[in-house]
């Protein structure tokens, strides 16, 4: 009997010598798969060589989901399943179809992965299968009795699994076409509620193949060479310092100024000619004037 086929499909908006890095890793862990980038061009063609690209927009018109939802800026982050589907009906020909972000160190090998699922009978892998948070709930009891919900930052489905959750979401579609005031369910929250629905298509935690410990939205963990070195671990998101810098900035500047805070410990693994620039631009954003005198004080004292 032949193994399963299967293609991993590297998700990412942009593309640079940090996507480079990512999907350089990610791709030396397939074996007898395909690898393809899954491209977000809505703001920009991406130059990418080497690799195969299957390209989208925010605009999924063409495969039924005509969806106008609020936040059309976070689009592909309310919507990150949408890009599955593309792959599912321009790629029909797999049995595996395993969607990863490009924040995601992947220390595991598809070959033997996609076996395992294959002779354990499992058509679906996410992680954290259980109740949403309110603010995410509040969209998915429109459409569902149950409200669990998964991250789909390494999303792994069977054609079978994808297809369905396709089907649902252009059923759920063309209920909020009519009734708009019912809600669009936050990716998180629909995969996870409706894998729920359906008991006979078999789902997998994350957990059951490898170290999940720092896989979570949030916080980000720097990258290293050293990450990718690991055995049999799952680490999200990571970032290059610039988006590790502005990722720590966003989510709460002020405890920079804090000695010994978390936050002063994480911007301090970063080169000080990356960090501060960023930090000083958050500052003066916001017209923080006596955070960055402070900040002009720490740079003296080290003599930066």
């Amino acid at each position: 009997m032949n193994p399963p086929s299967y293609v991993v499909l590297f998700r990412t908006h942009f593309w640079d010598g940090f996507a480079q890095t990512m999907a350089a890793h990610l791709s030396s862990r397939v074996g007898r798969g395909d690898f393809v980038v899954l491209a977000d061009e809505t703001w920009q063609r991406m130059d990418i060589r080497g690799y195969p690209k299957l390209s989208h927009t925010v605009d999924f018109s063409s495969i039924g989901l005509n969806v106008n939802t609020p936040h059309k800026e976070k689009y592909m982050w309310h919507n990150g399943d949408f890009s599955l589907y593309k792959a599912l009906i321009d790629m029909p020909s797999y049995d595996y179809y395993c969607m990863v972000e490009y924040d995601v160190i992947f220390n595991e090998f598809f070959d033997e992965m996609i076996e395992a699922l294959a002779e354990r009978h499992v058509e679906m892998v996410g992680y954290r299968l259980r109740q949403a948070p309110d603010n995410i709930a509040a969209q998915v009891r429109a459409y569902y009795r149950n409200t669990n919900s998964l991250l789909p930052c390494i999303l792994i489905a069977s054609r079978r699994a994808a297809e369905y959750l396709y089907q649902q979401r252009c059923h759920i579609a063309s209920i909020h076409a009519r009734n708009p005031e019912l809600g669009w369910p936050f990716c998180e929250g629909f995969l996870g509620a409706a894998i729920t629905d359906r008991p006979d298509i078999a789902y997998a935690d994350l957990a059951q193949f490898g170290d999940v410990s720092r896989y979570e939205f949030w916080p980000p963990t720097l990258y290293s060479p050293s990450l990718t070195r690991e055995t049999k671990s799952f680490v999200h998101p990571v970032l290059d310092p610039a988006r590790f810098v502005g990722s720590r900035v966003r989510h709460g500047a002020d405890e920079f100024f804090v000695a010994g805070s978390p936050m002063r410990r994480d911007l301090e693994q970063v080169e000080p000619a990356v960090f501060l620039p960023i930090l000083r631009d958050f500052l003066s954003g916001r017209r923080e004037h006596d955070r960055l005198s402070q900040l002009e004080c720490y740079a003296r004292e080290r003599g930066l």
